[in-house]
């Protein structure tokens, strides 16, 4: 007489998990079905990128950087759009708009990796996750009438105003967003990727948020990879060469890039080795690094603390290794 076996699974059930498995594993691009830029000021007077999801209740997430969503075959969409709330309803820590006042975007040009600057970012979708400038395309927003673009060239490009806030400091606005080739035929398939920021009269520019747009044919596991690379990579603080850690590589590019600046009056180029975003390589970025010193994905990039004394002798060990190479970039300029 044999026993039992009461730990056998019957293969509809089994087939059910499995899909159950993937689903979650490797879902498709459709991850957020309206997921919105979410627009406050923080205690510092600094718009801030936050998300508004309207298809969980108005969830908010404070904050946020990192935004991705789904172009349709003919490449084209409009989501994410752009909100603001009533000061009853603002995230907490942080302050509504002002009202009757325009808001309004800039698309920036932003290193990837060190290596160079560029407005719209592309990857395949074929093996490891690896953004190259854009190359025979261009993304182009529009606010009602009016449209601005990027195509991947080392030039920041001013924006559009979204709207005027309402009487309570409100905005819901959705722009167009149509990915259109630059040669014969259509854009290629893939992920572009692209930064923004947002600016206020009387409010300090927000530091740059990301969005990522899948085109209709890129797989779900491609988009969730790029999803994880942009979170791991674009936002940690300090973190200047994108590899999604801050250490000595970070303090090295600053070296290299030292006292590089955006162009008289451009705010929206980005320099490599630019930790905090002032657009100048200098002293300040030094000090980001060491305050974030060995710090790796989950930091917001939203806050700029004050060094402390730990921070300050990580610089002091530093000063010998950047010397060299600091002495040889004053004896250039």
């Amino acid at each position: 007489m044999h026993a039992s076996n009461n730990n056998t699974i019957s293969k509809p059930v089994l087939l059910i998990a499995t899909l159950a498995l993937v689903a979650i594993a490797f879902p498709t691009t459709a991850l957020a079905t309206h997921l919105d830029y979410l627009v406050a000021q923080d205690a510092n007077g600094r718009l801030v990128t936050c998300a508004q999801d309207f298809d969980n209740g108005n969830e908010l997430t404070v904050p946020v950087r990192v935004f991705y969503r789904d172009l349709d075959e003919s490449f084209f969409g409009s989501d994410p759009g752009y909100s603001a709330v009533s000061p009853v309803n603002v995230p907490s820590g942080y302050f509504a708009l002002p009202p009757l006042t325009a808001l309004s975007f800039d698309m920036l040009a932003v290193p990837l990796k060190a290596q160079q600057v560029s407005n719209l970012w592309y990857w395949n979708g074929d093996g490891a996750v690896d953004f190259q400038p854009a190359s025979g395309a261009q993304l182009q927003l529009s606010v009602g009438s009016s449209s601005v673009s990027v195509n991947g060239a080392a030039a920041g490009v001013t924006g559009l105003k979204i709207q005027d806030t309402s009487a309570t400091g409100g905005v819901h606005r959705h722009p167009s967003y149509q990915l259109l080739s630059t040669k014969s035929g259509d854009p290629a398939q893939g992920v572009y990727l692209m930064a923004q920021q947002t600016r206020m009269p009387g409010l300090l520019n927000s530091i740059p948020y990301y969005t990522l747009f899948a085109t209709d044919a890129i797989s779900g596991a491609a988009y969730l990879s790029a999803q994880h690379w942009a979170t791991n990579n674009l936002v940690v603080p300090g973190d200047v060469n994108t590899d999604g850690v801050v250490n000595i590589a970070d303090i090295t590019v600053v070296a290299e890039h030292w006292l590089q600046q955006s162009p008289p009056g451009d705010d929206k180029y980005i320099p490599i080795g630019d930790a905090n975003f002032d657009r100048v390589v200098n002293i300040s970025d030094i000090t980001m690094i060491a305050e974030h010193w060995l710090e790796q994905t989950g930091g917001s990039g939203a806050n700029f603390a004050v060094p402390e004394p730990a921070s300050l002798l990580l610089l002091l060990c530093v000063a010998p290794l950047l010397a060299p190479r600091l002495l040889r970039r004053i004896a250039l300029v």
